[in-house]
């Protein structure tokens, strides 16, 4: 079998396709992962962080020096207990319990009462 050439530009609109299916199969996995954790979570507020890193620090305490006890990666999703200051107290999925900043944290659905 031979093996077919391509131009430059050919070359070009093929790898931009392969990155549309990359991006599509990503945006899918994302979503079903999503689903999957609103089950979890039955009709409570569902949130995930967003930070540049890839994963936040969930802390024993509401401030930046106390000691790291877990991380939660991108797209893992954590239930919020109080958010009374900046330093939001969070459960993860396998029930640590600890304080994560809010400006990391992102609303997938949002509680009954819109909170």
């Amino acid at each position: 079998m031979q093996k077919e050439i391509l131009t430059g530009e050919e070359k070009e609109k093929q790898e931009e396709s392969n990155k549309k299916k990359e991006k599509a199969i990503h945006e899918k996995k994302l979503k079903e992962k999503q689903n999957n954790l609103l089950k979890y979570y039955d009709i409570e507020d569902i949130r995930i962080i967003e930070d540049p890193d890839g994963y936040t620090n969930v802390r024993v305490a509401g401030n930046k020096i106390s000691k790291v006890i877990t991380t939660v990666k991108e797209n893992e999703q954590f239930k919020i207990i109080d958010k009374t200051s900046n330093w939001w107290k969070i459960i993860t999925k396998d029930s640590i319990i600890g304080y994560m900043h809010l400006s990391r944290i992102k609303i997938i659905r949002e509680n009954a009462y819109g909170e």
